[in-house]
């Protein structure tokens, strides 16, 4: 994630995390749960239209630290064994402050590419 124009200066600039994606979609309604390894959860909820593998979706999101906010993406792909794309974020509560989220995952059977980093932000814990 990197963040930028926080009321918190801590919180802005790159941070690296793992964590698991679940998406369920209905309709034009669909739902994610992003669970981090420091065990905060956030769920995102919109609409979304499907081209392909590649989804457009928008909506509200709400993290359990109480942060949350807006989210968008133009650029998310679903596939049988990995998921890839950017998110931007918008935080209204909690936070105030802009972000892009980098998504690469694979499966759960397949080992993490990512590496922690050093540096902890409040956004993520």
């Amino acid at each position: 994630m990197n963040a930028s124009g926080c009321g918190n200066p801590n919180d802005d600039g790159t941070v690296s995390d793992f964590s698991l994606f679940n998406i369920t979609t209905s309709g034009s309604q669909i739902s994610i749960k992003q669970t981090y390894s420091s065990s905060l959860i956030c769920n995102y909820s919109g609409t979304y239209a499907q081209l392909g593998t590649k989804y457009f979706a928008s909506g509200s999101f709400q993290c359990s630290n109480g942060y949350g906010g807006s989210w968008a993406t133009n650029d998310l792909s679903i596939h049988d064994v990995f998921l890839s794309g950017q998110m931007g974020l918008t935080y209204t509560s909690g936070e105030s402050c802009n972000a892009v989220v980098d998504i690469a995952m694979f499966n759960a059977t397949q080992a993490p590419a990512a590496k922690f980093a050093k540096r902890r932000s409040a956004l993520i814990q």
